[in-house]
């Protein structure tokens, strides 16, 4: 089964939009088709950003509803431990967390929306993609 790292805009995505690609690729994660691989850094950061006084405002986001998420992602995915620190990759050095967890994850895919990880194309043999290219390659039944 193919292992991915969904970035911290497409899971915001995932959650406030329901009938984007985001919330697709969600889907297709809940429904076996792939094994979302995260860590205790990127949950922080999905934390932090649902916390948002306009992102909860906007979306009628609760804590409730942000610990509910929280809480599938964490204990529904695979959260690697620990991520070593990679020599910056990214333009974005911040984004170079995503990277690092494909890696000790054995991900095949980072799926997102930031043109400085999509830039990237590959890492480590690692795909760099956004979410309908994802989720058009999951329809077609990508494999490792």
């Amino acid at each position: 089964m193919i292992r991915v790292v969904l970035d911290t805009n497409i899971l915001v995505s995932a959650l406030i939009n329901r009938h984007g690609a985001p919330r697709q690729i969600l889907r297709a994660w809940q429904e076996g088709k792939f094994e979302l691989v995260t860590s205790l850094p990127l949950l922080h950061e999905l934390d932090r950003v649902l916390h948002y006084t306009r992102i909860q405002r906007k979306y009628e986001l609760g804590d409730d509803d942000i610990y509910a998420y929280l809480t599938l992602l964490g204990s529904q995915g695979t959260v690697v431990p620990a991520l070593p620190q990679v020599s910056r990759v990214s333009r974005d050095p911040t984004d170079d967390k995503f990277l690092s967890c494909a890696l000790v994850g054995g991900a095949q895919f980072v799926v997102s929306g930031d043109q400085d990880l999509l830039e990237l194309v590959t890492f480590a043999e690692i795909r760099l993609t956004t979410a309908r290219d994802f989720l058009t390659e999951l329809l077609l039944g990508v494999s490792d």
